[in-house]
């Protein structure tokens, strides 16, 4: 039995005044929109869930924490204690923490295991999949259903990758000895992918919609020369969509990514003769791009002309428009360590120049758009849409989360501090990217850009 010994201390903050509060409920105060976000230092975890609408927080300080992992939906956190007098087996607990009613529970390894190796968190927050290690390296899977509390043992398996789908209907799981596999939640296999984790390239994709699972893998003995496979999950057919040997540009076809409406395929095409891939302008005549953005179109069952040529060791980061037209690609450029950002028109096939950029940038979907900042430069956040492009805040701003109803949440520190990482007032600015109405949350509470990038938006909206 885990010997379970948890200090729990709890503040409420009103803004403009201090309260010390029991084992006090957000639900009890009527709470339904917030953002939890934690800081940890020196194995001290302080969690902070603040009330959005009424400018409260409630603080949770837990002891000896050296890991921790939130729920997407804010509601939980597991974490890892640890210390050196040995209180725990192995000098090691687990412990599941409900956020809302103060709740603990432990976590119980299984016989013969040792530690956890990693968790994934399934995008509902309803259950919560690990792998236990034993003292030969051996791994099992187990799930845990919120709901109940019950763990469930799936799978055993030695696995360093877990995929989960975003509708936690399929599971992959690649392994070093018995290769890639997809199995159902309750642990049974569906088919194999790879019989060989060397031979799959990058990881499984899953697509939005659920149904299907896209993969890279080199099934000959011939040298630079991968193709792409698709798994449909409702009859579990595996197919074969692009084929190097038999392509007209053998090489390397690498996959990225889905379109959100799970139709197309991000591709990263690396041909034996670089003399297809076309020019870039202002390339060095002795130093040509050597691999391309391409799409797979699953309605057209082909893969489209080649959108953007690129290097292969330069850093590439994409995110699609929310209507599956628009590209925006960020890539480096090998030739003077910087990089550039390009709005691609998929339909259209045409790539327009955003300026230069770094793969240190952020993107992401929302408002009909792309919505873009560059964290290290300290660039405002821009909204890029087929008709323009719209500076959404001057604001100096760390991080964004999306809410329930569209709005954009703009983690903001403001005056912004003296140095990049320093303590500053957190400012919660709310945008509705549709019409650009704005609303600023000054929250009273100071914390900086490490801090941030762990927080949770959560709302008792329904969806």
């Amino acid at each position: 039995m885990t010997r379970f010994a948890l200090r729990v201390s709890l503040i409420v903050v009103v803004i403009g005044a201090l309260a010390i509060g029991g084992a006090i409920a957000l639900g009890q105060m009527g709470i339904t929109e917030g953002v939890t976000f934690p800081q940890l230092t020196d194995g001290i975890l302080h969690i902070t869930m603040l009330d959005v609408q009424r400018g409260i927080a409630v603080r949770r300080t837990i002891a000896q924490v050296v890991n921790m992992e939130f729920s997407p939906d804010g509601r939980w956190v597991l974490f890892e204690r640890q210390d050196e007098a040995q209180e725990f087996p192995l000098g090691r607990e687990y412990i599941l923490y409900e956020l809302n009613e103060g709740r603990t529970h432990p976590i119980e390894l299984a016989p013969g295991m040792v530690y956890i190796n990693w968790i994934t968190w399934s995008g509902d927050s309803h259950n919560l999949y690990m792998q236990h290690i034993g003292q030969g390296g051996e791994g099992q899977f187990y799930r845990i259903d919120i709901a109940t509390l019950a763990q469930h043992f799936v799978v055993e398996a030695d696995a360093p990758r877990f995929n989960l789908s975003p509708f936690t209907s399929h599971f992959a799981i690649s392994t070093m000895m018995d290769g890639a596999a997809l199995y159902t939640p309750d642990g049974q296999q569906v088919r194999m992918l790879v019989d060989s984790l060397e031979a799959i390239y990058g990881d499984v994709y899953w697509s939005p919609d659920g149904r299907w699972v896209a993969y890279s893998d080199q099934v000959t003995d011939l040298p630079g020369q991968i193709d792409v496979f698709l798994v449909d999950l409702q009859t579990g057919d595996l197919t074969q969509v692009i084929s190097s040997v038999e392509s007209d540009a053998p090489g390397e076809y690498v996959v990225q990514g889905w379109s959100p409406d799970s139709r197309k395929l991000v591709i990263l095409h690396a041909p034996l003769d670089i003399s297809v891939v076309p020019p870039l302008e202002g390339a060095f005549p002795d130093y040509p791009p050597d691999q391309m953005l391409r799409v797979y179109d699953l309605d057209a069952g082909e893969l489209q002309e080649p959108l953007l040529p690129l290097y292969r060791n330069s850093d590439t980061y994409f995110v699609w428009s929310p209507d599956s037209r628009f590209i925006m690609f960020i890539h480096g450029d090998m030739r003077d360590g910087f990089g550039a950002m390009t709005w691609i028109d998929v339909e259209h096939n045409l790539a327009t120049s955003m300026g230069a950029a770094t793969p240190d940038a952020t993107m992401w979907r929302a408002g009909g758009g792309i919505v873009y900042w560059n964290i290290l430069d300290m660039t405002p956040p821009i909204l890029v849409r087929a008709d323009g492009v719209t500076q959404l805040t001057q604001t100096y701003t760390y991080r964004w989360q999306e809410t329930q109803d569209g709005r954009l949440m703009l983690y903001q520190l403001d005056p912004p501090p003296q140095e990049r990482f320093g303590d500053a007032p957190l400012v919660l600015e709310f945008i509705d990217p549709r019409t650009f109405d704005s609303r600023i949350v000054r929250t009273g509470l100071m914390t900086n850009s490490l801090s941030l990038h762990d927080s949770v938006y959560w709302s008792e909206q329904e969806e």
